[in-house]
């Protein structure tokens, strides 16, 4: 009797991954995730939630960019669910709609429990969609990306740590942009302006929860102390949601943009500002650290000036790979002032970011961990 060896036992086997925003590709992290999950089981197919016409563009578009997995990214009917081996999805929210129907299935799944999308610390409504999700007959494990969540769960006694698998971090392409971001321009050498931008969507009036308007105060005093700064907002932002005239045309708004835009962009910036706040939209809800954005503008080696006011920070070091800020608008402007008159110093600090956020973020390390807790319950 002949083995099957493990690539003919990947093949038998099914892998469909359920989500609610792919296949937009301006969700970085999906799109590198999955990708990599269908290019390495053979079977693997992705469901959307997206309502018919959010999936028709969003599809259209990402097959124009990746023609190679047109015909296993498909619209979901939980009415007509697909048959596979195991389930896979994304978020509190997700896993908690979708557990009724890996029921019905008979089929078990892992999900990834990443900050947002409904994970609210000290909330009764939480509290219950975890004890449902962890007490299915057909739950395997679930993926954690930041200790706080880890700790959370565990000392809350919602599951046990043997059904956790703790993976810090997301999935990013940081070989795209090693590959493909362009040339840093430096100021002072390259061109004669200083260049903060902002990115990150918009979940609230005035975006108070991603510190959009903290990132706007700052403009405005640094645009008093020097004619040579400039700003940049990319994503759900434009100059109605925050009055920015006292700017004087200093500030460029880009909207929603994919990753071969920032290769390009991230390049030509100085600093990216991230100053979030936790549970300043909703009781409980927090970002992690960092965040999606300041992870890519991080890998093409622009600076990192971020709050952490959970205290997240595990692997950076601040002040020579990163810069810690507090949410107060004089430390922020204090700290940039600083590195912006010792440039060479900011440019180390950028560069050491660089490297330290390639080997935390490395793309095979973080999919290579998730890619064993799927063969397990496949």
């Amino acid at each position: 009797m002949r083995l099957k060896n493990d690539g003919e036992n990947m093949r038998e086997k099914k892998l469909v991954i359920i989500d609610d925003f792919f296949p937009s590709i301006v969700s970085n992290f999906r799109i590198t995730e999955f990708n990599y999950y269908m290019s390495i089981f053979p079977n693997c197919e992705v469901y959307s939630a997206l309502n018919e016409n959010e999936f028709l563009k969003a599809y259209n578009e990402y097959v124009r960019v990746y023609p190679q997995f047109a015909g296993r990214v498909k619209q979901f009917n939980p009415y007509i669910m697909p048959k596979c081996s195991l389930f896979y999805t994304m978020f509190l929210n997700s896993a908690y709609f979708l557990t009724q129907y890996f029921e019905r299935e008979k089929t078990p799944f892992v999900f990834t429990l990443y900050p947002g999308g409904g994970l609210h610390l000290n909330d009764a409504t939480c509290n219950n969609k975890l004890k449902r999700i962890f007490s299915s007959n057909v739950f395997k494990s679930v993926i954690v990306t930041q200790e706080i969540v880890y700790r959370y769960i565990v000392d809350n006694k919602f599951i046990a740590p043997d059904k956790i698998d703790y993976i810090y971090g997301i999935v990013d392409d940081s070989e795209y942009f090693r590959v493909n971001v362009q040339r840093k321009k430096r100021y002072g050498k390259d061109k004669g302006t200083f260049d903060i931008c902002f990115v990150g969507g918009k979940y609230s009036e005035k975006g108070v929860d991603k510190g959009y308007d903290t990132f706007i105060e700052v403009c405005k005093k640094l645009i008093t102390v020097s004619d040579k700064f400039r700003f940049h907002v990319v994503g759900g932002f434009n100059k109605s949601d925050i009055d920015v005239s006292s700017l004087n045309g200093n500030i460029t708004f880009y909207g929603y943009r994919a990753k071969d835009f920032f290769v390009n962009f991230y390049p030509s910036m100085d600093i990216i500002l991230s100053p979030n706040v936790p549970f300043a939209r909703l009781d409980g809800e927090f970002d992690g650290f960092p965040t999606g954005c300041c992870v890519q503008a991080a890998l093409c080696g622009t600076a990192v000036f971020s709050t952490d006011l959970l205290n997240l920070n595990r692997n950076f070091i601040d002040g020579k790979e990163i810069v810690i800020v507090n949410k107060d608008l004089d430390d922020i402007v204090y700290k940039i002032i600083y590195y912006v008159n010792d440039i060479k110093m900011l440019y180390e600090l950028s560069e050491n970011g660089r490297k330290k956020f390639m080997s935390v973020f490395d793309t095979k390390s973080q999919i290579d961990r998730r890619i064993e807790i799927l063969k397990r319950y496949l």
